[in-house]
């Protein structure tokens, strides 16, 4: 969990990570080893999931570079109990930043950190399926990173919003809808390692 008081704007406690794939942590269907580092880091404190229409179709590469489990939304709905678990389990760690700008690290859990999951979407109706997805997981403890059009309303759903640019472009939907606007994904990741960075741009 990442715990961040923001003077004049809002306290944040975020538990789950949700990240678009292509024009996000993918440019033309790869992720650079370099995220893929990142994205390991930042498995010891957030819950990550990974959400895509699958453009590329090269999901099951995907999955097996990154260390993550597979899944389809169908499969999801099907069977949310199962995966219910893998969402609501504390983090094995937590970074708290309080009023002061101070970090503290806390390590009160050591529970082996989970695989990441990545998840197919419907070809139709990818914004409502974001969306929804962000408000079954609980929409005030998460975190949305992504550049697209479908990635606007799950911005609006959930606590705090990142759109990046990237080689791939920025939707002006995604733009008008989030909190945090940076250059790549790697600078959207290194904001929640170094969450003093999130204070220092959302304070009032």
């Amino acid at each position: 969990m990442i715990d961040i008081i923001i003077p004049g704007f809002k306290t944040l406690k975020l538990k789950s990570l949700v990240l678009d794939l292509n024009g996000t942590l993918a440019t033309d269907g790869l992720i650079p080893e370099k995220v893929i580092k990142k994205l390991n880091k930042l498995k010891q404190i957030l819950n990550i999931f990974i959400i895509t229409a699958g453009t590329h179709g090269n999901l099951e590469e995907i999955s097996e570079k990154i260390r993550a489990r597979l899944a389809s939304i169908t499969e999801l709905e099907e069977k949310w109990e199962e995966f219910y678990s893998l969402i609501t389990e504390s983090s094995p760690k937590s970074i708290i930043v309080n009023k002061l700008g101070n970090v503290i690290f806390k390590e009160s859990y050591l529970l082996k950190a989970k695989l990441p999951l990545l998840i197919k979407i419907k070809h139709k109706n990818g914004s409502e399926q974001k969306r929804d997805f962000v408000s079954k997981i609980g929409a005030e403890n998460c975190i949305c990173v992504g550049n697209g059009s479908n990635d606007a309303l799950m911005f609006k759903e959930c606590n705090l919003s990142i759109a990046i640019i990237g080689q791939e472009g920025l939707s002006t939907q995604a733009f008008q809808n989030a909190d945090i606007l940076v250059k790549d994904i790697c600078d959207a990741l290194n904001m929640l390692s170094n969450p003093k960075r999130i204070v220092a741009t959302l304070r009032r």
